[in-house]
């Protein structure tokens, strides 16, 4: 073959050389190639390349081009060993058809040999170029990027490609790279590149040549020329790779490699040809399951979305209430159904609601709180808030309008509660939220601080960034959060006996988390975040303070939990926040065998629910999204106006800004 103009290529690194083995097995037998065959490879011991050499496969060994990780962590810095195949020495060949090693192939490659010579043959993706860069991370490079290309043009997947060398060119395999090391920040692989290069020098393929099994979850059972065992972008729970036994096509991916040793390239076998019928047919089946997959996951990743906003229910109740004036029966099964009777009902009542409601007398407050003489404080008392470009947290502003400006009030009542009972109340705001309401609250000290995250994913991190920046032991009160009764004191008083104050230890029944710990079990594990003392429970952080050794170990935590749900390495969709701050903050304290303070004790809570026990102690949090909701808006202006008859100009003078710049307020 020492004339051969034709090429397949695959590429592997130390981890998949058995998958290579496989890929050029099923090649062989299936495709029946008459080409050559070449392996990438990245990093592999000369031991195990020897084998390729031996049956006379081309092994062109690649210098790493980076040694860092991929956002998202769907590949490896392997994956850019693909520029290889642009580099002059592969003008040696008319026709290269390039697969990953993660593909089974079933019939004959004969209609990629003859790619034209200035295109790429390869397979739309399900997605728009847009798609393949995250800009939360830098969000200037996206900019720049989206005026130098065209972002919502199709994108292709570059786990099967077909070019004729012609398309290679002086400078290709450099500019390839130096695209990468440009937007390697908000980059995901090799991929995102490879369209930047061409993305007008490409044409689709036949959809039956690359099979993105993982990408069709309501197909079962399906046949294509290619099939491609791709990692989903947008979702990872289907990715289950052919040499796992739970893979429908494990066994046919086992046969493959059993197969390996008998490849005699000097005799190879006719190819499997597929009649036009069965190539056309399959198309069809392919295709339909493909877009019919493909509007599950909108749907699925929309009711994640709106979940995570804690939304879902509020959407559900508006329908709810029609299809229940029609048929109450299909309404009970429609709750049941979305499980609206389970995980979700938390927040839908404020914890203490009570205390809103009826006048309590602060002074004579019968708790185990009670103050009997001035607390002189060693704890900051800090709240903070940043308002995102889309609105605020559980109140997109895309969805509705001006939301944001109902906080204004929660916020100032907590403020006054705080301020009663601990002297300086200190307010961390980035500029969009001081400028929006923070500054008509007399907070007496504000911080501006901006967040590093530009949508809701990582709420909680602005939190958690604003407690790395403070110097002092602290105190962090949610401003949703009111205080009527000095309940602090006993963590105050006794910072000796306890470690951190946090608003309450949820039971494991209670715990929305959960979920998230049982299926990512053997990574918590093995990162030392759990071991299998593990009891379920979590923390509530309505109220979150600590001493500053403390505040290292927690934050060397969250860092690390956040670094995981970053690149993936976890798998979670739902409460995201409650994992970065309330989990790893529970983990620390099993870790460290640290004691807790409880301002609404855990017997209590386990008894009576947080909304009872918040009543019993004079406790109240407006959580989720009841802080928008004008009933409970109602109890906390005259709340404001009762118990702090002097401040409701505050109120007055607020409102009064409202209706001269003409903001009407849209509650949910």
């Amino acid at each position: 073959m020492e004339n051969n103009k034709k090429l397949l290529v695959t590429l592997a690194d130390q981890n998949f050389v058995e998958q290579a083995k496989q890929l050029f097995s099923s090649v062989y037998w299936n495709a029946g190639w008459q080409g050559d065959y070449m392996l990438l490879s990245h990093q592999i011991e000369e031991a195990n390349l020897l084998w390729f050499r031996r049956k006379g496969i081309i092994v062109k060994e690649c210098q790493p081009l980076y040694d860092g990780r991929f956002l998202k962590n769907i590949h490896t810095p392997t994956v850019l060993s693909k520029f290889y195949l642009f580099t002059k020495a592969f003008k040696k060949w008319d026709n290269i058809i390039y697969l990953d090693a993660d593909i089974i192939v079933r019939s004959s490659l004969d209609f990629l040999t003859q790619p034209p010579k200035e295109k790429l043959l390869c397979v739309k993706s399900t997605t728009f170029l847009k798609r393949y860069f995250l800009p939360f991370k830098k969000w200037e490079e996206f900019e720049l990027l989206k005026k130098n290309y065209n972002l919502r043009c199709p994108a292709f997947n570059s786990g099967v490609m077909s070019f004729n060398s012609h398309i290679i060119k002086e400078n290709t395999f450099d500019d390839l790279v130096s695209i990468f090391y440009k937007y390697k920040n908000i980059c995901t692989g090799d991929e995102p590149v490879l369209n930047l290069y061409f993305h007008k020098q490409w044409l689709k393929l036949p959809i039956i040549y690359n099979v993105r099994s993982n990408y069709l979850s309501v197909c079962k059972n399906f046949n294509g020329i290619i099939l491609h065992f791709a990692t989903p972008f947008t979702t990872r729970k289907n990715n289950l790779k052919p040499w796992q036994k739970e893979n429908p096509y494990h066994k046919e991916w086992l046969l493959n490699l059993k197969r390996v040793e008998r490849i005699d390239l000097k005799n190879t076998p006719p190819p499997v040809y597929w009649n036009p019928l069965k190539k056309a047919l399959n198309m069809v089946i392919v295709k339909s399951c493909l877009e019919v997959s493909y509007i599950k996951q909108q749907l699925e990743n929309m009711a994640l979305y709106l979940t995570e906003l804690h939304l879902k229910d509020k959407i559900i109740q508006q329908i709810g209430l029609i299809i229940k004036k029609i048929n109450n029966n299909w309404y009970v099964s429609l709750r049941k159904i979305l499980k609206l009777d389970s995980q979700f009902d938390i927040g839908q009542k404020p914890i203490g609601l009570k205390n809103l409601m009826t006048d309590v007398n602060i002074s004579n407050s019968l708790t185990k709180h009670t103050a009997t003489k001035p607390l002189k404080n060693p704890f900051k008392i800090i709240q903070s808030f940043s308002q995102f470009d889309t609105g605020v947290m559980y109140a997109e502003g895309h969805l509705f309008n001006k939301e944001v400006y109902l906080n204004f009030y929660s916020f100032l009542l907590s403020y006054l509660t705080l301020k009663k009972y601990y002297g300086a109340v200190a307010m961390y705001c980035n500029q969009k939220a001081y400028d929006t309401f923070i500054k008509f609250i007399p907070y007496d000290e504000i911080v501006i601080k901006e967040n590093r995250f530009l949508t809701h994913k990582y709420w909680s991190a602005y939190k958690l960034d604003v407690i790395a920046d403070v110097k002092t032991p602290f105190i962090h009160v949610d401003s949703d959060v009111f205080v009527f009764d000095d309940l602090f004191r006993p963590f105050i008083e006794n910072h000796d006996k306890y470690d951190v104050i946090v608003q309450n230890i949820l039971p494991k029944e209670k715990n929305l988390a959960l979920d998230f710990v049982k299926n990512n079990a053997t990574y918590l594990k093995d990162n030392n975040f759990m071991d299998d003392n593990y009891d379920g429970k979590c923390l509530s952080c309505g109220v979150l303070g600590m001493g500053l050794e403390v505040k290292k170990k927690y934050l060397s935590n969250t860092e690390k939990m956040l670094s995981a749900m970053e690149n993936e390495e976890v798998n979670i969709n739902l409460f995201r926040g409650m994992v970065l701050e309330e989990l790893a903050f529970y983990f620390t304290v099993l870790n460290y065998n640290l004691k807790v303070y409880d301002v609404l004790p855990y017997n209590d809570v386990s008894i009576y629910k947080e909304s009872i026990a918040g009543e019993n102690f004079h406790y109240t949090h407006l959580w989720f999204y009841t802080k928008f909701q004008k009933q409970y808006i109602d109890l906390v202006k005259n709340k404001i106006k009762t118990a702090f008859s002097d401040m409701y100009y505050l109120v007055e003078n607020y409102e009064a800004m409202l209706n001269n710049e003409n903001i009407k307020l849209h509650y949910i």
